[in-house]
């Protein structure tokens, strides 16, 4: 019945009756090597993974929420995919996705945790949607890859939808342009894909171009970069120049590993049609820049304690979160929202990232999140377990601090995020 919102009982039951489905139809897949050729030059490899995920998110703090309970958040995610190789030069490769999503209560609590359904950007189609909506269940599909590449020494091409990154951040980016993840996002397995004919091309031992032309409905939706990249003993470095939408990027990459540090940084200027409530740079609204400074290092204690620390600037963030709200009005901006270009909704964050390995079987994570806009921040203390050779188990907790919202309006960069608890099982074949 349209309209109609399940029971915590009956969503659970549902749930579980489709998680065991899935399980059957993931413990029926075949095996993964599905044909080699005699000679071995050529295969077809069948992929299939589960991934479920069991929310639960206190009441949100805003006094005009008040009398609101808990909120529920149950996700399931299927995919298949399919890869033909043909002597290593030739690669086909095809992945279906499907996600259900069940909510009981006032929201998900921390909803940028999960890929979101939202349209990707740069794609000519879809090619997905809602296969049903009822209530607060949702079921969305989509083809996530279509491609095919062609690999020699000199080249590699690739064309379709595909998975593109650039850049050297971990936590936050500044010149990834096609389908960023977000810095709290917990599930970060498979980037989304895009439509796009991508080059890389080599053109000596040290260095290569990466040219991608990246498609949307229409021009000003669609993408055209270049990358020249060359290295020398431990410095690494990036030029980059590409037409983003109505926007066009000049930016600078650089890593340089010194012992055990590493060194990492980002820096880009944004040429906008001044849509973006900010003066810009040198009081021009038409420069945005962007940018993140990154340190990472292996300490030899214990099993290994891997430290990284990232600073990030985003001129497409608000100095004020209580401004955030209401720009989000204005079709433009809120296009830039959900294309990526404001990873962190304020203009300047701090991340901290330590995991150690407990064993080789169980290992912890604690993810901390500071605005330096404000006083809030966000911890994200995680613990994973391997279970089996294809089986993971995940624990993990979101506990912000700072002003809370009011009138569902934020008052700091993240304090509204209500304290949420994640569990996680997934499947691999």
């Amino acid at each position: 019945r349209r309209g109609h919102s399940w029971g915590p009982q009956a969503m659970r039951m549902g749930w579980a009756g489709l998680f065991l489905l899935f399980l059957f139809i993931y413990s029926s897949c075949p095996a993964r090597d599905l044909w080699t050729d005699e000679e071995g030059d050529s295969s077809l490899k069948f992929n299939s993974a589960l991934e479920t995920f069991g929310f639960v998110s206190a009441p949100s703090s805003d006094p005009s929420l008040e009398g609101l309970g808990p909120s529920e958040a149950l996700f399931g995610r299927i995919r298949f995919e399919t890869i033909y190789s043909e002597k290593s030069e030739i690669v086909l490769d095809a992945a279906y996705d499907n996600r259900l999503i069940g909510i009981n209560g006032s929201s998900v609590g921390i909803s940028s945790a999960l890929l979101t359904t939202y349209p990707v950007p740069f794609r000519l189609t879809q090619i997905g949607g809602n296969l049903f909506q009822t209530g607060n269940t949702l079921d969305y599909e989509e083809l996530d890859r279509a491609s095919f590449a062609w690999q020699t020494k000199e080249i590699n091409l690739t064309i379709g939808r595909q998975a593109i990154g650039w850049g050297r951040g971990t936590l936050f980016s500044a010149v990834d342009i096609f389908a960023p993840f977000t810095p709290l996002q917990l599930d970060r397995e498979w980037r989304s894909g895009v439509d796009a004919i991508r080059a890389d091309i080599k053109t000596s031992a040290t260095t290569s171009f990466d040219v991608v032309s990246a498609w949307g409905e229409t021009w000003d939706q669609s993408a055209l970069g270049v990358r020249f990249q060359g290295y020398e003993g431990n410095v690494d470095e990036e030029l980059l120049v590409a037409k983003r939408a109505q926007d066009v990027m000049y930016g600078i990459t650089s890593s340089i590993v010194i012992g055990d540090l590493e060194v990492h940084s980002e820096f880009a200027v944004f040429q906008t049609p001044g849509d973006v409530p900010d003066s810009g740079m040198f009081g021009n609204p038409d420069l945005v820049p962007k940018g993140l400074l990154g340190f990472s290092n292996n300490f030899n204690i214990g099993t290994g304690l891997k430290i990284l620390l990232e600073y990030h600037y985003s001129g497409f963030g608000v100095t004020n979160e209580k401004d955030f709200t209401a720009l989000l009005s204005n079709p433009d901006y809120l296009n830039r929202f959900e294309q990526g270009d404001t990873q962190i909704t304020g203009r300047q964050a701090l991340g901290l990232q330590a995991s150690y390995d407990l064993d080789g079987f169980w290992h912890g994570n604690l993810e901390v999140l500071q605005s330096l806009i404000d006083d809030s921040g966000v911890m994200v203390p995680s613990l994973s377990w391997d279970a089996g050779q294809n089986i993971t188990l995940l624990g993990a907790a979101y506990l912000a601090y700072g002003q809370t919202s009011i009138n569902s309006v934020p008052q700091s960069q993240f304090g509204a995020v209500p304290p949420t608890f994640i569990l996680e099982a997934n499947f691999y074949d």
